[in-house]
């Protein structure tokens, strides 16, 4: 009974022994699982990272070669002399800003201007102060002047003011399209017949009152000794599309 007794403790504790090593082993086996996973993931990201920054080199390659197929205008460039400069003019043109801005002019230029009749920049444009070299001066302006109706004589200045700027858009706008098309077709030695300048006027008239802001006043003064409205001069605009030069192409139409 002893020997057995002793010969089943010894077997017990191997067997304690063994499944002490087993389970080491299995947790040895388990951590290094985990640390093979957590390579894998760090190299699986980094792969994933550099397939990434490929293909935007790739994308960056295509819109480069784009560019240069615009700019040269051939399909090959074998035999395009353009193109054996495209890449300077990319470089350049990515190194210079495509808009060169300008000084807008002041109010003083404008009402200078405005005395016989010029074309500049649209007030929109004027007051953003976004302009570029280049762009088209597309309202035309011109000063008129009139005074306050025979109603608002007695009112407060504010309702002489507001008459005296109306009694000025209704005289004036008539005025102001036809000196359009006079001044351009003058300086641009145009001779439409008096159909032709009919049905363009007409359609100046229709772009104008297409669209708010088109024309309008750009600034009024009161003219009476006392300032208060009893006389008034303003700066009245029309526009057309690209100005004079767009005026002018109708005309030679």
């Amino acid at each position: 009974m002893y020997e057995g007794s002793k010969y089943r403790f010894n077997v017990s504790k191997i067997t304690r022994i063994d499944w002490l090593n087993i389970f080491m082993k299995k947790t040895f086996l388990i951590l290094t699982l985990l640390s093979l996973t957590s390579f894998c993931s760090t190299v699986e990201k980094e792969r994933l990272e550099f397939d990434k920054a490929k293909l935007e080199f790739e994308k960056k390659k295509l819109e480069f070669e784009k560019e240069k197929l615009k700019t040269c205008g051939c399909s090959g460039c074998s035999s395009c002399n353009s193109c054996e400069t495209v890449e300077e003019v990319l470089i350049e043109k990515k190194q210079k800003p495509d808009c060169v801005k300008e000084i807008p002019p002041t109010n003083e230029e404008i009402w200078a201007l405005s005395v016989e009749g010029n074309w500049h920049y649209s007030p929109d444009k004027i007051k953003s102060k976004n302009i570029c070299k280049g762009d088209f001066k597309e309202s035309f302006y011109k000063q008129f002047s009139n005074t306050e109706s025979y109603v608002a004589e007695t009112q407060v200045p504010a309702t002489k003011k507001s008459s005296c700027i109306n009694n000025v858009l209704f005289s004036g706008k008539s005025q102001l399209y036809n000196l359009m098309f006079d001044k351009t077709a003058k300086e641009e030695s145009v001779n439409p017949s008096k159909q032709e300048k009919s049905q363009i006027l007409q359609e100046i008239i229709e772009y104008n009152t297409a669209e708010k802001g088109r024309s309008f006043y750009y600034e009024c003064k009161p003219t009476d000794q006392a300032g208060k409205w009893d006389s008034c001069k303003c700066v009245l605009y029309a526009s057309y599309e690209q100005g004079k030069q767009g005026l002018a192409t109708r005309m030679k139409k």
